[in-house]
């Protein structure tokens, strides 16, 4: 027996080292990929790897100034997993990220569910499942879990974001895919309908001092690690990646 589900393709988008539209890139700075390479391998692949739905492409995009050793790095990383790299030069303009997006999906089936995960974030084990289930290919749009955590250095927060960073995109393959990665996750009713799908957390973000913007997002309640939330309870108990006495783990 098939359902929706069946006629819906899943890609993750995950701009791994990318320089956009003209700022600083990060990745630049000493150690940052080193870092972030650290947290990609923790948190990040191990969350794709326990998708209950198994994702069916994982674009990860790099600079093209990146060395090829830390391509090596991210796909050793990766192996066993339907990843495509990308090779990005700066991104001026949105339209040609969308582009190059949109050129590397596979159209195996006839709507496309895309989200964007970030190299140091992590995805409960019923992401897409939870996902699959409620979308529905006659309203294409937005598709969001709004409940989800924060990891901040040895303290998990649960919080609710009706339009966060792991919103998901569902669309005709038939057409330009644009994905959820082509514009502000808190933007995006400007551009289709949201939906929500509520329920347990769906996400975690892990929070850094090399990653001062999100910060000031921490909120919701302090919790204890309990089963389905996308961190192992060891974790909560090590130093956290980035050393006990950083800039945000000492707040």
């Amino acid at each position: 027996m098939t359902g929706p589900a069946d006629d819906v393709s899943t890609v993750l988008v995950t701009r791994f080292a990318v320089s956009w539209h003209g700022e600083q890139p990060g990745w630049e700075a000493p150690g940052w990929l080193r870092h972030r390479l650290r947290l990609f391998r923790r948190y990040t692949v191990p969350s794709v790897r326990r998708q209950r739905h198994p994702v069916d492409q994982w674009l990860v995009a790099l600079d093209t100034r990146v060395p090829d050793s830390w391509r090596e790095s991210v796909s050793v990383a990766c192996a066993g997993l339907p990843l495509v790299l990308l090779d990005v030069a700066p991104v001026q303009r949105i339209e040609a990220w969308i582009e190059l997006v949109d050129a590397s999906i596979a159209r195996s089936r006839p709507f496309v569910l895309s989200a964007r995960l970030d190299s140091d974030d992590a995805l409960a084990a019923s992401y897409f499942t939870r996902l699959l289930d409620a979308v529905d290919p006659d309203r294409p749009g937005f598709w969001n879990i709004p409940s989800g955590w924060q990891l901040l250095g040895r303290r998990l927060f649960a919080i609710r974001d009706p339009s966060n960073p792991f919103v998901a995109r569902l669309e005709p393959a038939d057409g330009l895919v644009q994905t959820s990665s082509s514009l502000p996750h808190d933007r995006v009713s400007e551009s289709g309908s949201l939906h929500q799908v509520e329920g347990p957390g769906g996400w975690l973000q892990v929070l850094h001092d090399r990653n001062i913007r999100n910060a000031a997002a921490v909120a919701g309640r302090r919790v204890r690690w309990s089963p389905g939330i996308p961190v192992r309870p060891w974790m909560l108990l090590a130093n956290p990646i980035g050393g006990p006495h950083s800039r945000i783990n000492a707040r």
